[in-house]
Order: C-alpha cells, then structure tokens, then sequence
C-alpha cells in the first residue's frame, strides 16, 4: 500500500496492528526499512514534480509506519519532511508579505523556497509569478522615473516614484531603491 500511494490502507492497517498490539520481528522491521527507504524515493520525485499535496499526505503515514515498526525514520524521509515544512512555512510567509505589499521579501522567501523544491505546484508558481511581476512593473516605473529627472523632467519623475511607491510597503527594500532616482549614489 505504501509503494502505491494507497494511504488510506496504510492509515487503517497502522490503526489495526495498534489495535492488535502487534509485535515484530527484526525481519519485518529491516524489510520495513527496506520500503520506507524506497517510498522516500517516489516521494522525492513527487516533490521534484510540485506535487506537495502528496508528500504532505504521505509523510506523516511514512513516519507512523516507522514509528509502529519500531525504528527510526529513514534520512531521506526527514529530509524531505524538512524541506516541506520549510517550503510551507515560506509560502505562506511570502503570501501574507505580499498581502502586505512587502514585495522585495516576498520575493526572497519564494527564491529561499525555490532552493529546497525546484518546482513549484501551481497556486505557489501563479503567486511567485505575480510578486516577480509586480516588482518589474515597480523597477519598471523607477527606470521611468530615472530617465526623467536625467531629462530634468522632475515633476513627472516624482509622479513616476509616487506611483511606484503606492503599490510597496514603505519599509519595503524596494522603497528605499526609490530614492536613488533623485540620489544615484545612494544606489
């Protein structure tokens, strides 16, 4: 049940043999070891597909296996087990950040996330893409705003900063780039 993903058997068959007080032998523990060692295998290349949904599922069941067999968790499955839980965490700290048009920090916990899980599942892609897109339209707008105050165009320059301003938190990183418009050397 575990190599084919049939959690639901596994969570009942790990309630019955609790029910049942089994004990085990050293045999079924090392051929245990020998299948949790294999699903950290699937469960990784899961991981490398976005598919987090199932690696979140899959974990837990993972460790109560160990757990029921007696023995410790295989490295792979920590492994694994941290970077999910890493991973969740910066989403979902780069998801209220945005919300709070911290956007530059935003942006680095998806980047943080992107070093432990190469693909992303889909809703966490569409919010990185929409954070990475709303940091180029604001350089984009500070590079408009430089060209400007170059042309001496100062009020339509300042214009272009408020405008960027307005859609970034003000103790954002990316405020503080505002400035070098007027300051390059503050850059």
């Amino acid at each position: 049940a575990l190599m084919v993903g049939a959690w639901d058997s596994v969570a009942r068959e790990i309630q019955r043999l609790r029910l049942l007080g089994s004990e085990f032998e050293p045999m079924d523990a090392e051929h245990g070891g020998g299948i949790l060692l294999q699903v950290s295998h699937n469960l990784r290349e899961q991981w490398s597909q976005g598919k987090w949904e199932i690696v979140q599922i899959a974990l837990p069941l993972a460790g109560e296996v160990a757990r029921t067999l007696g023995i410790f968790t295989p490295a792979p499955l920590r492994q694994l087990t941290d970077d999910l839980n890493t991973c969740t965490r910066l989403v979902a700290e780069a998801g209220e950040l945005a919300r709070e048009r911290r956007l530059a920090e935003a942006q680095s916990r998806i980047r943080a996330c992107r070093e432990r899980a190469p693909t992303l599942p889909p809703p966490t892609e569409e919010l990185s893409h929409w954070i990475d897109s709303m940091v180029a339209w604001f350089e984009e707008r500070l590079s408009e705003a430089s060209h400007l105050a170059k042309a001496g165009r100062m009020d339509e320059a300042r214009a272009r900063v408020k405008m960027a301003l307005g859609h970034v938190h003000r103790d954002d990183p990316l405020a503080a780039k505002a400035q070098s418009v007027f300051n390059p050397t503050s850059r």
